[in-house]
């Protein structure tokens, strides 16, 4: 709950209590419309039911009607003090009433149930038991009978084998009459063959007289073809030196190859080193920007150990005090070359916003001056004031008063919140409705943001898609809000954190286009 902002809040897991179910919702720093440094804390009910919440010592009863059931949440808003978030809160709730009943008579009436049910419950034990043992029983007889039928298996077995050994000497027998058949065959089939070699004989004696007939025609053959050798003799020639061409095209070829080869490599290792030389000029210029943003650093180091003081200031603490005492201090330093008494044209910049925002910073890079800046160093007295109201009509005065003195109003911001809507809004307004063709200027101190990809989205998101209007084409995170005919338009500024990319990319160009609108 630590990092947690206002508006945000946690929920408790789901309890279920006596049939019905509830969740806690805790504000650690308040609801949107809270008071500042006040949590909130809020039941989530099915039931009507009256309630005591209990933190940090503080106690307040909560009664959730029967119409309010269907509401989201029953709880206060200012339940009391904002707790140390760095170290675990304690929430009780305490029940009164439950659905129109007594909590004690509905604890009563549940423990009366559990009993009788636990009754119920033990009764089923028992004659789960008892069928428990007539099952075990019965398992046994089982098994017997199982043991049983084991052995007169054994016994099928036991036959089954005598009958598989009298199979295979059958099949042995079988084989061996196929054997004898298969001779008898076989004689057969040399008589025959016998037969055949006589009748063969007697054929060889024509063919004989034939073949040599054959021969003299293959005599007149081969004379034909010794004629006919000369011609595929010059047939050869030719396609020999046919091959040798296609074998020079292959070697031309090859050796071709081998040239694009060895070019191709040759293009390859340049486009290396190119890379190579591209890679390490841009780690020598990324080592550059890092040592000039480290000199950046240390100056401003160095810039702040020489405090600027405060030429004047105005301690209005508490309308009530000053409408008691009648009196304003105001206190100006002793060095201060501002001479009030004297008539002089000033041109009047305020600069506000809420507490820990980014004021004095852009005010010293603005104007050049060390102004102690910080969460220690403050322009005013930091006691508390006492009575809420007084504190919101002290806060009104100070911006009706500084909005009618400045020429120029700078109002500076973190992440654009509801609140800080609200009083852009309300200055405006009486811009407008007084007749003042004031420009209103917000600046958003992105003080968190170091990439400029990232601050380009984030001025898109909480700005630009928010208002209707244009970007300035003088840089980026610069937009200009429509606010209708006849009304002063309204500016929007972003700076990033100042020894990042982001800060170097925008934030000297918007310091500049701020300074030369004002």
């Amino acid at each position: 709950m630590r990092d947690m902002s206002k508006g945000k809040s946690i929920c408790s897991q789901t309890l279920q209590f006596l049939g019905q179910t509830f969740t806690l919702e805790f504000f650690p720093c308040g609801k949107s419309q809270a008071y500042a440094r006040c949590c909130s804390l809020f039941l989530h009910a099915a039931v009507p039911c009256e309630i005591d919440f209990h933190l940090k010592g503080r106690q307040k009863r909560i009664e959730v009607p029967a119409g309010g059931c269907r509401d989201s949440a029953r709880g206060d808003d200012d339940f009391g003090p904002q707790p140390d978030l760095s170290k675990p809160v304690e929430i009780s709730v305490c029940f009164i009433k439950l659905g129109g009943k007594d909590a004690d008579n509905l604890r009563k009436e549940f423990i009366c149930q559990y009993e009788k049910e636990t009754n119920d419950l033990t009764a089923q034990k028992n004659v789960l038991e008892k069928e428990a043992e007539v099952r075990f029983k019965e398992l046994v007889t089982l098994r017997r009978k199982a043991e049983e039928l084991e052995d007169s298996k054994s016994k099928v077995a036991g036959m089954e084998a005598q009958n598989t050994r009298l199979e295979k000497e059958c099949v042995v027998t079988r084989k061996e009459l196929e054997k004898q058949a298969r001779e008898l065959a076989s004689w057969r089939s040399k008589v025959e063959h016998l037969e055949g070699q006589k009748a063969s004989l007697e054929g060889l004696t024509c063919s004989m007289s034939k073949l040599l007939s054959e021969r003299k025609l293959e005599v007149e053959a081969l004379e034909g073809i010794l004629a006919a050798s000369s011609d595929s003799a010059r047939h050869r020639e030719r396609r020999l030196s046919r091959a040798a061409t296609r074998i020079q095209t292959t070697w031309r070829m090859f050796a071709c190859r081998t040239l694009m080869r060895s070019r191709l490599a040759e293009r390859r290792r340049s486009v290396k080193h190119g890379r190579e030389l591209t890679a390490a000029l841009r780690v020598q210029l990324a080592w550059r920007l890092y040592q000039k943003r480290l000199q950046r650093r240390w100056r401003s180091k160095v810039s702040k150990s020489q405090t600027t003081l405060y030429d004047a200031v105005l301690a209005l603490e508490s309308l009530a005090q000053f409408l008691s005492t009648g009196e304003i201090p105001f206190l100006q330093h002793t060095e201060s070359v501002l001479q009030l008494a004297s008539e002089v044209k000033f041109r009047v910049v305020a600069v506000v916003g809420l507490f820990d925002k980014g004021k004095t910073w852009l005010t010293n890079k603005l104007f050049g001056v060390n102004l102690p800046s910080g969460k220690l160093h403050t322009s005013h007295d930091p006691r508390d004031v006492d009575a809420i109201l007084d504190a919101q009509t002290t806060e009104s005065l100070m911006f009706e008063m500084i909005s009618r003195i400045a020429h120029h109003m700078i109002f500076v911001v973190n992440d654009l919140t509801w609140f800080e809507q609200k009083y852009v809004a309300m200055l405006h307004q009486k811009y407008v409705q007084g007749g003042q063709q004031k420009e209103l200027v917000v600046v958003h101190n992105l003080r968190n943001t170091t990439d400029k990809e990232e601050a380009c989205k984030l001025f898109k998101r909480q700005v630009m898609r928010c208002y209707d209007g244009e970007q300035s084409h003088l840089g980026e995170l610069i937009f200009t809000q429509d606010a209708g005919n006849g009304a002063p338009p309204l500016h929007h500024i972003g700076l990033c954190y100042e020894f990042s990319l982001a800060g170097d990319a925008f934030n000297e160009k918007n310091r500049q286009h701020l300074l030369q609108s004002l």
